[in-house]
C-alpha cells in the first residue's frame, strides 16, 4: 500500500547532495510518434546527470498501449534511465489496468524498447472472478497479456 503523508519515507540527505537537480511535484511524459507511452509523477524527483538517471519518491506512473488504454502504477520509489528511457518502480507497488485487473508486487520494471512491464518478485494478480499468484511476471502492454514465470497458483470462482 502506498504510504500516507503521515508515514512518508525520509529522503536521504546524501542523495540530495549528489543530485544535479531536485524538483518537487515532478511530471515527465514520454511520447512515441505523437502517442503517449508513459507519464511519471512524483512528489520529489532528483536528477543525476553523470549517471544518466532520475530518481523519484512517491511515484505514480501511467503506461499506455497503442490504443491509448492505461495501466496505472504507484510505488514508494522509482528510477528513470535517461538514455534507454526504461523505468523502475519499487516498494509497495500496486498496478491497475483500465479493464479492472490489478496486481501487487515489490517492483516493476518497464522496458521502453519492448513495451513490457516485468518483475522477478512475487506477484498477486486480481482479475474478474480470478486470483493468480506467482514469482516473476511479464505484462505485454500492447497485447494486454500477463505471463507468470514460476510457482504459479490460481483461484477462480463463478
Amino acid at each position: 500500500m502506498h504510504p500516507s503523508p503521515e508515514e512518508e519515507l525520509p529522503i536521504p540527505e546524501v542523495l540530495v547532495k549528489r543530485a544535479f537537480g531536485r524538483m518537487e511535484n515532478f511530471q515527465y511524459s514520454r511520447t512515441e510518434e505523437g502517442n503517449p507511452r508513459y507519464e511519471l509523477q512524483a512528489k520529489v524527483a532528483e536528477y543525476y546527470q553523470q549517471e544518466n538517471k532520475a530518481e523519484f519518491y512517491y511515484v505514480t506512473a501511467f503506461f499506455f498501449d497503442k490504443k491509448g488504454h492505461k495501466t496505472t502504477l504507484i510505488g514508494d520509489k522509482g528510477r528513470l534511465d535517461t538514455v534507454s528511457k526504461d523505468v523502475w518502480i519499487y516498494g509497495n507497488v500496486e498496478a491497475d489496468t483500465d479493464d479492472g485487473t490489478s496486481l501487487v508486487t515489490n517492483s516493476l520494471m518497464y522496458s521502453d524498447e519492448n513495451k513490457i512491464l516485468w518483475t522477478d518478485d512475487p506477484v498477486i494478480i486480481f482479475a474478474e472472478k480470478m486470483t493468480l499468484t506467482g514469482v516473476g511476471m511479464q505484462y505485454e502492454l500492447d497485447m494486454k497479456k500477463f505471463h507468470l514465470w514460476d510457482q504459479v497458483e490460481g483461484t477462480s470462482w463463478h
